[in-house]
Parts: structure tokens; sequence; C-alpha cells
């Protein structure tokens, strides 16, 4: 999406995530949470995003899905991120979450 080429090999598990949509169950599913700690080139604006640079303390959370103030601060802060997630009817709004461990 953002035209960024990077090196696999440098890519750093730091967390999985669950997500359920029980009114929409096709929607619910499990992601990967990487870093990437090394130099990358400027990303390019395509018809999928429009790719923009934040301080830690700039981050719009406000136009995020709601997991992501969540579990994303810890992560840009060095940590990890394991957890579930859960979506009310309205498909937007958390209405549970659990936490999760590395092993789960």
């Amino acid at each position: 999406e953002t035209g960024l080429a990077i090196d696999p090999a440098l890519l750093e598990p730091v967390g999985r995530l669950v997500y359920r949509f029980p009114s929409r169950d096709s929607w619910s599913q499990r992601s990967h949470v990487f870093v990437y700690r090394a130099p990358v080139t400027e990303p390019v604006e395509t018809e999928e995003i429009a790719p923009a640079w934040f301080g830690l303390d700039e981050v719009p959370y406000e136009r995020m899905w709601d997991d992501a103030r969540r579990w994303l601060p810890a992560v840009l802060r060095g940590g990890t991120a394991y957890g579930s997630y859960t979506f009310g009817d309205d498909l937007a709004t958390v209405v549970a979450e659990s936490p999760g461990t590395p092993a789960a």
C-alpha cells in the first residue's frame, strides 16, 4: 500500500492480535504485529493510502480502528501487543478485550 521496500529478515515480531466480529463473522481474523527499525525510503501515496509520519504524541488514534489506541502506544514505545478484541454490532467499537500471551 505504501510502496516501501523492506528486508523481511529485519522484521521483528512483537505481537499477535485476534479480532472478533460476532455480528459479521467473515471479518474476524488474526493479525501479527511487526516492527521494522532499519531505514526506509519515503512512502508514496496510492489509491489505498496517503501515508504520513507522526510523532509518538501525535498519532491520530481517533482516525484509526477502535482497538489501535489500546495496543499501538505500547508497541510504538518498544513493547508488545498480544490480545483479542471483540467489536460490537456497529462493527467499529470494541465491546470486550482480553489480554493474550506470546504463547497463546
